[in-house]
């Protein structure tokens, strides 16, 4: 509990708009505590007031820092920014508290597993590929027809995203990237590719078509192939027609 007996919320890495947060629970009688999931401030956002917060903490292990809040019986933990996400889901997991868990949290920061999880619910979605090599994404970008959206895989604010029409933009938005930190001060090591279009959810991958090969550092969606888009089609829906189990699509880099 908070000051005056008052109950509490745990507010993760409270930057820029989460300075809004403790005024919101204040509003609603609830005391607001901060953690910080970093040793260092994020310099790029407005920083959390710490005057605004019953208690400011910094997280150092689970156990730990779960120990502390504990001593509050917090109502809940949110995330302030992103960065706060994936450590509000352990948090909140491990006092017992509503939690979105700790199974997913990759698809609320990474950008490709955010579109994947929605490929896998059925939703229609963007072909997209994720590699930290350039002439990959390149190749993937030709097959499959531009425009494309080229991104870092967990920033925020627009940052370094560029949509590419060509050849030589895809490239040079990849390069960018990669030697230039996001906007949380994280390197990027990979580099989400996608395409301009959305497309229908593709089943799990099967055996490899002869002219495509895997990359060893990459993961998603197949590039365009008009043929055989068209001879998959007809086959799925012969299947439909008979009750056969429904044909997968290939998931592959680029083509060879």
């Amino acid at each position: 509990m908070g000051d005056n007996n008052r109950p509490v919320a745990v507010v993760v890495d409270g930057y820029s708009s989460g300075n809004h947060l403790p005024a919101a629970f204040a509003a609603l009688g609830v005391d607001a505590v901060h953690i910080r999931s970093t040793p260092e401030l994020l310099t790029a956002w407005r920083q959390p007031e710490p005057t605004a917060y019953q208690g400011n903490l910094m997280f150092t292990s689970l156990e730990e820092s779960a120990s502390r809040l504990a001593a509050f019986s917090p109502l809940c933990v949110v995330a302030g920014q992103e960065p706060g996400v994936m450590l509000a889901d352990r948090l909140s997991e491990r006092l017992g508290l509503a939690t979105n868990g700790t199974a997913l949290s990759a698809a609320r920061r990474d950008k490709y597993e955010m579109i994947e999880a929605l490929r896998r619910a059925g939703v229609r979605c963007a072909r997209q590929l994720e590699s930290g090599d350039a002439g990959t994404l390149v190749a993937w970008a030709e097959a499959t027809g531009y425009p494309v959206v080229v991104k870092p895989l967990a920033s925020a604010a627009s940052d370094g995203v560029a949509i590419c029409r060509t050849r030589e933009e895809v490239r040079a938005a990849v390069e960018g990237i990669l030697r230039t930190p996001s906007i949380f001060d994280d390197r990027n090591h990979q580099v989400l590719v996608r395409s301009s279009r959305t497309v229908a959810p593709a089943p799990p991958p099967r055996t490899p078509l002869p002219n495509w090969r895997p990359s060893p550092t990459a993961r998603g969606s197949p590039a365009r192939n008009d043929h055989d888009t068209a001879a998959f089609a007809a086959e799925s829906i012969r299947r439909w027609r008979l009750g056969l189990p429904t044909l997968t699509r290939p998931v592959f880099a680029a083509r060879a």
